[in-house]
């Protein structure tokens, strides 16, 4: 079973989404209906939103991952050690549980800090899942894992550093529930695509069109540098902020995205109950560099993949696996996938 952001999973059977972790009630039934159709282990999505409002409260987990902590939902939590102190509730409400964090990320020590019962991933040489020798390609990631004494070679399918993080907590929590190495090996090889999570889309085109949902400025500071990784010619960014959520992170975002980019569209993402062009004025009020600024998104995405040339990376941020835009209360169709697909044909 899988409860998530992109979808909720019932052995085949997929189901859509409204919040990356139910409402209790909702939540219990999900279960309810799992059990009934034989399903021996969940998997599911914390979000810091459930933690607060008591969603997971009276869950008891086996394993508890922490993977990592940066500037979002500000919004909602006010300020990032209120931010923080939402995800801790769900490990101190877990004490039980083998609690799976990774030590490369500042808030992951302070878990680690206050916790026993641990196994910790990342590249610091006193991770209990110790990752080295990465080598990124345009559509994965080789890399060695030191654990139990041993070296294991791994290839994931996924681009970009942050899936080689994701991975790492896969493998630790795998391990943890006695499967083999080499079926976890075969397990993440196999995983060709998460939709929306720097998903290159394949066309014939001379230049690389990647997808990803990354929306917080520490996230689309990964984005991009990982995308300049595997990146010979231009760095073409499109991206946006949705409205009616942290402003503080507008100018953050546009100061990046301008300073790992050779050229930025700034456009609109969610701007739900605000204006648009008064998003883009903020975002680009952290610039370094002229942007280019397109209310429309489609049009916005048509100007990108008019400039880029051979060997250059076209990537579109924020909405990933998506397919509506909210704007003024309602929920218009717009998938960056779709939309990219049909203006490259």
């Amino acid at each position: 079973g899988l409860l998530g952001t992109v979808d909720n999973r019932i052995g085949e059977k997929s189901f859509p989404v409204s919040h990356t972790t139910p409402e209790s009630v909702d939540l219990q039934k999900i279960f309810s209906t799992m059990k009934k159709e034989k399903v021996d282990s969940a998997v599911m999505e914390v979000s810091s939103h459930a933690c607060l409002l008591h969603r997971v409260d009276n869950c008891h987990f086996d394993q508890v991952v922490f993977t990592n902590l940066t500037q979002d939902h500000l919004d909602f939590h006010k300020d990032i050690e209120s931010y923080f102190a939402a995800k801790k509730s769900l490990f101190d409400l877990n004490e039980a549980a083998v609690q799976i964090i990774n030590i490369d990320d500042k808030y992951g020590r302070v878990l680690l800090n206050n916790n026993k019962k641990t196994l910790t991933y990342g590249f610091m040489k006193e991770a209990d899942f110790r990752a080295s020798n990465v080598r990124l390609s345009n559509y994965g990631s080789q890399f060695i894992v030191n654990f139990l004494g041993r070296e294991f070679n791994f290839e994931i399918m996924l681009g970009g550093l942050f899936n080689v993080y994701n991975a790492l907590a896969a493998i630790a929590s795998s391990i943890n529930m006695e499967i083999e190495p080499e079926i976890i090996q075969n397990g993440l090889y196999n995983l060709k695509n998460v939709p929306g999570r720097f998903e290159i889309i394949r066309s014939n085109a001379a230049f690389k069109v990647v997808i990803d949902y990354a929306h917080t400025p520490d996230g689309l500071k990964n984005l991009l540098e990982s995308a300049r990784k595997i990146t010979s010619g231009k760095l073409i960014t499109v991206f946006g902020c949705g409205g009616e959520r942290d402003k503080t992170k507008r100018p953050l975002m546009g100061k990046i995205a301008s300073e790992l980019s050779d050229k930025v569209i700034v456009t609109s993402d969610n701007p739900r109950g605000e204006d648009s062009q008064i998003i883009i004025d903020q975002i680009t009020g952290g610039a370094q560099d002229s942007f280019v600024s397109k209310v429309d998104r489609k049009e916005a995405i048509k100007v990108a993949l008019a400039m880029a040339e051979p060997k250059d990376t076209v990537i579109i941020a924020g909405k990933g696996h998506e397919d509506t835009q909210e704007i003024n209360g309602e929920n218009i169709p717009f998938d960056d996938s779709k939309i990219v697909k049909g203006l490259l044909q």
